[in-house]
């Protein structure tokens, strides 16, 4: 596994964003002399950010929150992790819901959700596979019957008490249609009493997975 270096091929994209944009350059520049280290547990982090931890099956990368938008349709924000390799992963209440540059990882999903807001249906892009305004039901899944690998990442999300996982599985409503995509996973972490999400793990097909981890200086995981 190599390490997506930081680079500065992503100032343009972030000085036209607003001025947290601007904060993430910042923070992601501060990586550039460390872009080769033997991982990001230890890495300081500013207090000023908040950082996404990639991991995919042949790459990882800190990245930087750099916008946090509203949905076109309402709902929850769309945050927006950049890494200066130009790398990018939006994520909704934790799914992912797009990414730029990543491979193999859908490229927009618009995320239904219903009164509780949970989420119960996503219609997804992928033009990379082929895949066009695929619709998926997302059914909930007990996280403890999918026999879930202990990762690097999910052990150090799970080291905090009260942490929890929640699953959906993003089944084609056509029959089928993009069949190398049905049964897709989408693995959420929580930790009873805190807002939002802290860990995250998505399989847009069985044998290929990212896992994210969300840190904060305050909550350096």
């Amino acid at each position: 596994m190599y390490r997506l270096g930081f680079i500065f091929l992503l100032l343009p994209l972030l000085q036209a964003c607003s001025n947290l944009g601007g904060a993430a350059f910042d923070g992601v520049k501060a990586y550039y002399s460390s872009a080769f280290s033997k991982g990001y547990a230890s890495q300081p982090l500013d207090p000023r950010y908040v950082y996404l931890e990639v991991v995919s099956p042949t790459a990882s990368a800190l990245m930087v929150l750099a916008t946090v938008d509203p949905p076109l349709n309402g709902g929850m924000p769309v945050e927006t992790w950049v890494s200066a390799s130009r790398e990018v992963l939006r994520t909704q209440g934790g799914l992912v819901v797009g990414s730029e540059g990543v491979p193999k990882v859908l490229q927009q999903a618009d995320v239904q959700r219903n009164a509780k807001g949970e989420p119960v249906s996503w219609v997804v892009d992928l033009p990379s596979a082929g895949v066009y305004q695929l619709q998926q039901q997302l059914n909930p899944v007990p996280a403890n019957t999918l026999n879930l690998k202990s990762t690097p990442l999910m052990k150090r999300a799970a080291k905090q008490p009260g942490f929890a996982l929640q699953a959906w599985q993003g089944n084609n409503t056509v029959a089928g249609h993009a069949v190398e995509f049905n049964n897709n996973l989408q693995v959420l972490g929580t930790v009873k009493g805190q807002t939002g999400w802290v860990y995250g793990q998505h399989c847009p097909s069985p044998n290929y997975c990212i896992e994210y981890l969300r840190r904060t200086a305050a909550q350096n995981l």
